[in-house]
């Protein structure tokens, strides 16, 4: 059984977005995460919500983030179970950076399975295209310190 790798995976669905929810995709279609705040608290709203939560109010901005996140919970899965040389897909939590306590569904690629680790740095990829769920990846200091750690000094 060769190496895994990790690949973009998006199941068959059908994201209908609404006047909520469109700013997030079309923003995560530009390669920008961009997250809806209460214009009275200034709280994060996630999911999109036509009030707040915290205080009710009904008005609300989106505000642009940096794209970083941290890997809160992830799973491995197969894309194809029963073939061993099947790549891999890697749905998971993340938490952005700017906004403390707000959880995304997302899809970590660009490196190994066996790198992941719960808490460290991830990045936004560029526009997701097709896929269902924004795709993260290890921040280049992350990627570089798996590369080292595999290398024989």
């Amino acid at each position: 059984m060769g190496a895994k790798t990790v690949e973009p995976f998006s199941p068959p669905a059908d994201i209908a977005a609404d006047e909520l929810t469109s700013p997030f995709w079309s923003a995560l279609n530009q390669g920008v995460l961009s997250l809806q705040t209460c214009a009275s608290c200034g709280k994060f709203r996630m999911p999109p919500s036509p009030y707040c939560p915290h205080c009710t109010s009904t008005q609300s901005s989106w505000r642009p983030l940096s794209g970083r996140a941290r890997l809160y919970t992830y799973t491995i899965s197969p894309i194809a179970p029963r073939d061993p040389d099947s790549p891999v897909y890697v749905p998971a939590l993340v938490t952005p950076l700017e906004a403390g306590g707000v959880r995304l569904f997302a899809n970590i690629v660009g490196c190994s399975p066996e790198d992941l680790q719960v808490g460290m740095e991830l990045e936004l990829m560029g526009p997701t295209g097709d896929s269902t769920a924004p795709l993260f990846r290890p921040t280049a200091p992350a990627r570089d310190a798996s590369a080292q750690a595999g290398s024989v000094g």
